[in-house]
């Protein structure tokens, strides 16, 4: 690398170095990162019953989800399938804590206090948010990319047509945003292990060898990065006009809204960001093709998604908890509702069965007994069907879940009107967003504030010349360079001359 570019690189540092400076934390590690020796004690000691081990200690987020039915106290949000431009100020309240998975039970403990010597005295700082004994586990849903867990206490039930929660407590639910992938695995593999040794995760009861209760499925949050946050042709529709009166958005596969004048100054701010980029300026240089009808969403097939972690942006003096998302095209900013999502709903199949457009793939099996090339080639017939220059389904039928009983019953929209998510969108705030092929340089920074330990600068290049950055925030130095690789590697699948400052 020349001179020039070391300088670049630099001054990239150095940005890092002021903005962490403006947010005024402190820059020292967090008190209980690992579980040391005084933590293993004082769980022996304090906490676990004869017997009972420590499998896994990881710091997260801890996010207590509201009530599941009617509208969320905390969201003012649009009842919007497609919010782009969400004005709530509101944000999902995170407690810095710790989960331990034990082989008995999962405990989140949250961070009372700290300063010198907070290590030495776990029983003084650590304070029990929850204890849930594996048995008593309703669901635990695995975020997308393993970047949280969602921990439901129990799940609502159906009775007479509408849901019943008599048997969910206050703070059933809650998310552990764990933002980092291996240490999420190290959790959900443990979780895992001592499931089928006790069958307590088991569906059905103890014995049944089914963990219907560690759910992997992520087609739900994969159908809603679609729908409200890639961009569409329609996406900037109602910023045709000289005012901002409020205009339908009328697309395929969303319901029809109004944007009111509080949402027009982000939708504003958003499509400005994007004209502003180098390749934000053209016919169809804002439409996001993951976007399109021809992408098929299952529980096999996301190609579209190509990075997904949970980060933080500064703001208002703080850091805040956002998504960073990319596809083959571009690189998404969004806020993600994880105070709401994923709602204790029995299955939540039955909630993305309306989207689905084709049947689940086949899996070929070597079993001579059950496999039937022909039917393999009827299936693959089936489901290639609807994208052979078919035109868009405006209401698509669902189709048939396999793994579904017979006799399931749909959840028709009585039920899903009573669900505080259906007023929520899960991704209710795309904040910033650019084309992957203006990223121009990567610069990876350790070292944090608070319980952010690493930040990542993201230059792009700017329409008139120049570059304008982002600065991102992970809490774990793996997880950035996870975000900085994906990044690198997309700039340069297409075709943007990226440096990565870490290569040199």
């Amino acid at each position: 690398a020349d001179a020039q570019t070391q300088q670049q690189v630099a001054e990239a540092r150095a940005g890092v170095a002021a903005a962490r400076a403006a947010l005024g934390g402190s820059t020292a590690a967090a008190p209980f990162a690992e579980a040391t020796n005084a933590v293993r004690l004082h769980l022996q000691l304090s906490v676990f019953a004869e017997g009972e081990r420590l499998l896994q200690w990881t710091p997260a987020g801890l996010v207590w989800q509201a009530a599941p039915l009617g509208s969320s106290s905390s969201s003012n949000n649009n009842s919007s399938s497609n919010n782009k431009s969400s004005s709530s100020s509101d944000e999902p309240a995170e407690l810095a804590a710790y989960v331990a998975l034990s082989t008995h039970a999962l405990y989140v403990f949250a961070l009372a206090g700290g300063g010198e010597g907070a290590e030495l005295a776990p029983a003084q700082h650590l304070r029990a948010e929850l204890a849930l004994p594996l048995t008593r586990v309703g669901r635990i849903d695995v975020g997308p990319n393993r970047q949280y867990l969602a921990v439901h206490a129990g799940l609502l039930a159906r009775a007479r047509g509408a849901w019943d929660a008599a048997g969910l407590a206050a703070g059933a639910s809650c998310v552990l945003l764990v933002r980092d992938r291996l240490a999420c695995s190290d959790v959900v593999d443990a979780l895992a292990e001592i499931g089928y040794e006790t069958r307590a995760l088991d569906a059905g009861g103890a014995g049944s060898g089914r963990q219907r209760a560690l759910n992997h499925d992520v087609e739900w949050a994969m159908h809603h990065l679609v729908q409200q946050v890639f961009l569409r042709p329609a996406t900037f529709a109602a910023l045709a006009g000289a005012d901002c009166e409020p205009r339908a958005l009328a697309e395929a596969d969303c319901e029809p809204r109004a944007l009111a004048e509080a949402d027009c100054e982000p939708l504003r701010r958003l499509r400005d960001e994007l004209q502003g980029s180098l390749s934000g300026r053209g016919p169809g240089a804002l439409v996001d093709a993951a976007s399109g009808d021809s992408v098929i969403v299952d529980r096999v097939t996301y190609e579209f998604l190509k990075l997904y972690v949970c980060a933080g942006v500064a703001g208002g003096g703080q850091v805040r908890a956002r998504t960073v998302v990319a596809t083959a095209q571009f690189v998404y900013v969004v806020r993600e509702r994880v105070d709401v999502w994923p709602p204790p709903v029995p299955d939540l199949r039955e909630l993305y069965r309306r989207w689905q457009r084709a049947a689940a793939p086949t899996i070929v099996t070597s079993d001579p007994d059950t496999y039937d090339p022909q039917a393999v080639a009827r299936a693959l017939a089936r489901r290639a069907g609807p994208l052979a220059g078919a035109e868009p389904l405006a209401d698509p039928e669902p189709v048939a879940d396999p793994e579904l009983p017979a006799d399931a019953e749909p959840l028709d929209p009585a039920l899903l009107a009573q669900l505080a998510a259906a007023a929520v969108p899960q991704y209710d705030c795309v904040e910033h967003a650019r084309p992957v092929r203006d990223v121009r340089r990567v610069t990876l920074v350790a070292g944090g504030v608070g319980g952010w330990r690493a930040a990542l600068r993201v230059d792009f290049a700017q329409a008139g010349g120049g570059l304008r950055a982002w600065t991102l925030w992970f809490a774990t130095p793996a997880s950035a360079r996870e975000c900085s690789d994906a990044l690198v590697a997309l700039a340069r699948a297409a075709g943007a001359a990226v440096v990565d400052a870490d290569a040199l």
